[in-house]
């Protein structure tokens, strides 16, 4: 480096103009070397910036992550519950329908049981026709009846022939029925 007006080295002996040329470029050497290290720090300066911005965005991240994290765990609770539920309910079900299913059991023989009883009555019934009785016929409804004593009663308690649906006594006919 030279200073400028070089004039007040003019004199000076030479080993003081050897020792102002070492001070000199010693001084050239440590201001290259200050704006090296100038240079690295500013270097480290972004990098350490560059690791602060990761570490917050990381931080940012797994904050999100963690939020996520419970989230999925409360999905997955509720999920079981769900499971659960719909287990108990299943079983329910499952219980409802064996008890359905005996009681279909059960009115399919009941159903076998009145139709091979239908089955006997008429085929007793056919029986009593084919013995040319003709006082066996079935009267009409509120007709009078042509049968003897002991057939059909058409007539109800009050005097009345009975209304569609209701029940006729029939005695002397049936014994299976």
């Amino acid at each position: 480096m030279s200073w400028p007006g070089e004039e007040w080295k003019v004199g000076l002996p030479p080993p003081a103009l050897r020792a102002i040329a070492e001070v000199e470029q010693r001084l050239e050497r440590v201001q290259k070397e200050r704006q090296q290290k100038q240079v690295q720090l500013d270097t480290l300066e972004a990098v350490m910036h560059k690791q602060r911005q990761k570490h917050e965005e990381e931080k940012a991240s797994w904050a999100l992550l963690s939020q996520e994290n419970r989230s999925l765990a409360e999905a997955c609770e509720q999920a079981d519950r769900a499971r659960q539920r719909l287990a108990q309910e299943l079983q329910a079900k499952d219980g409802q329908l064996s008890c359905l299913e005996a009681q279909l059991a059960q009115a399919t023989r009941r159903q076998a049981e009145l139709e091979e009883e239908l089955r006997r009555c008429q085929v007793e019934l056919e029986k009593l026709q084919s013995q040319s009785h003709p006082v066996l016929l079935p009267p009409r409804w509120g007709s009078p009846t042509p049968w003897a004593e002991g057939a059909v009663d058409t007539k109800t308690d009050n005097g009345r022939t009975p209304a569609a649906g209701t029940a006729v006594s029939i005695r002397n006919t049936c014994s299976a029925c």
